[in-house]
């Protein structure tokens, strides 16, 4: 969770409305936020030389620093305090094409490329013109040299500034932190008889955390809240792996640590805690879950998610009136549990 992931999901959520919002409240260009109007409106066949070279310099300075967005297609020009802010719409011919082009060019740009860079293409109309937004993280492989101009860039106010010698050795020596993020291990689920209801259901979920990136995740920790809907229905907690965790519960959470010596490589996975949770009605209230994880050398990560009473009571009975393939049966886990959900950044956590 970051600022810049913060600003691109409310553009890309938001639409024409949160673009119009940017222009009409006369929205500086800042640390995170940057505009660009393209030098041929993106009717080109190609992403025109002098985008690719505005683009080359904004992946550099902003994965060199905290991260950042790119709104592409939007007019920018000086205020009269001196910031430049957003003035007007100058659209792209056509904004998919324009997307197309930017993804095309990324791994191109600099050296080495940025992970993680993300676009979304919004419509202003019914035709294919409109704007683009580009999310550019900060990165864990920093630093990135900008291919042309041959430079190191970084973030500094508004603008993009050649890095200072002293920060660049900083850079180069900065220690590479893996970010941690969860999955879930999905068992198929049970439709079990209850004595005082004519269905329910058992669930069991694996909540699992890996890494991405170079360098070893240390310390790691994992804190779990699950409540299940009020009535009949609960939620339990098992620490299937207690060697390298350290486990305990108190007051309807669970809390696990790593113990000293266990370490996440990237891309390995760990599980560990797992969710038991039995359904049945009456559902009379909401399922609840709040995970928050990460490691000694990086952020928190806040995950929350509900699920409506109504909304379980209807899943329920469909999954235990007809029987159907595994993966049907896991998909009733995800959406029941709210599994499937895409949780928005919590940018209090933000360190």
């Amino acid at each position: 969770m970051s600022r810049p992931q913060d600003l691109f999901d409310a553009i890309k959520a938001g639409g024409r409305p949160a673009i119009d919002a940017l222009i009409e409240t006369r929205t500086s260009e800042e640390l995170f936020l940057d505009f660009k109007r393209s030098a041929d409106d993106g009717a080109g066949r190609h992403l025109h030389d002098s985008d690719r070279a505005n683009y080359a310099k904004a992946l550099s300075g902003f994965a060199n620093s905290e991260g950042g967005v790119i709104v592409w297609g939007v007019d920018c020009r000086t205020g009269p305090d001196g910031a430049d802010i957003a003035r007007a719409y100058h659209p792209l011919t056509d904004s998919a094409a324009f997307l197309s082009r930017l993804e095309g060019g990324t791994s191109g740009c600099t050296v080495p490329a940025c992970p993680g860079v993300v676009h979304a293409s919004i419509p202003l109309d019914s035709g294919s013109g409109g704007i683009v937004a580009t999310l550019i993280p900060r990165s864990h492989l920093a630093p990135h040299q900008c291919v042309k101009p041959v430079n190191y860039f970084m973030r500094a106010g508004s603008n993009f500034v050649p890095v200072p010698h002293g920060v660049l050795q900083g850079l180069f020596g900065r220690r590479r932190v893996a970010p941690v993020f969860h999955m879930w291990g999905v068992e198929p689920p049970s439709a079990q008889p209850a004595p005082s209801a004519p269905y329910s259901a058992d669930c069991v979920v694996g909540i699992l955390l890996s890494s991405f990136g170079p360098g070893l995740a240390r310390d790691v920790f994992l804190n779990v809240y699950a409540q299940a809907p009020a009535g009949a229905s609960v939620a339990a907690y098992e620490f299937p792996d207690p060697k390298r965790w350290t486990c305990h519960t108190f007051a309807g959470r669970a809390y696990a640590v790593s113990v000293d010596g266990h370490k996440l490589a990237p891309e390995a996975m760990a599980m560990p805690v797992k969710l038991h949770v039995t359904l049945v009605p009456p559902f009379l209230g909401d399922w609840h879950l709040v995970m928050l994880y990460g490691h000694g050398e990086t952020n928190t990560t806040r995950v929350e998610l509900r699920v409506d009473a109504a909304t379980i009571d209807r899943l329920t009975r469909e999954f235990s009136s007809t029987a159907g393939p595994p993966d049907r049966d896991r998909q009733y886990v995800q959406k029941v549990l709210g599994l499937d959900q895409v949780a928005p950044p919590d940018v209090r956590l933000d360190a």
